[in-house]
């Protein structure tokens, strides 16, 4: 390529304009444009410097895809089992990840008759069957 059809190269990629949009005003193909552009970085041109990559369309849709997607940090609420006092709820509320399929307790204190705290003994109660007399 000519020095002229280089520096327009230039002038239309700094633009911000796709190899092919180029290839197309200037009349060539698409491989000539590019082949272009890797010379001239290869070259150490600073017109050809790499260019952050345009945002899918998706994050142009959803700006929260724009922000960091790591998940934040997961804080389990409960007790695990061999930390249960005697009189501690036992109502499974989550699960530990550190120990596969084993669960995190509620473990606020209940009466002694029962293995739950009121708020689970009803849970739990909720569907046992009823007997005659209630209604």
């Amino acid at each position: 390529m000519t020095i002229s059809i280089l520096n327009r190269v230039a002038k239309l990629r700094n633009r911000g304009l796709s190899f092919t949009q180029i290839a197309t005003k200037l009349n060539v193909s698409k491989g000539v444009v590019a082949g272009t552009v890797f010379r001239g970085r290869e070259n150490g041109d600073k017109r050809f410097i790499l260019r952050p990559p345009k945002p899918k369309k998706a994050q142009l849709m959803n700006p929260l895809l724009n922000e960091d997607l790591t998940p934040p940090a997961i804080k389990r609420k409960g007790v695990s089992l061999v930390a249960l006092k005697p009189n501690s709820c036992k109502f499974p509320v989550d699960y530990d990840d550190s120990e596969p399929g084993y669960h995190l307790f509620c473990a606020k204190t209940t009466s002694l008759t029962s293995p739950y705290c009121s708020h689970h003994e009803e849970i739990a109660r909720a569907g046992a069957p009823r007997s005659k007399g209630q209604p």
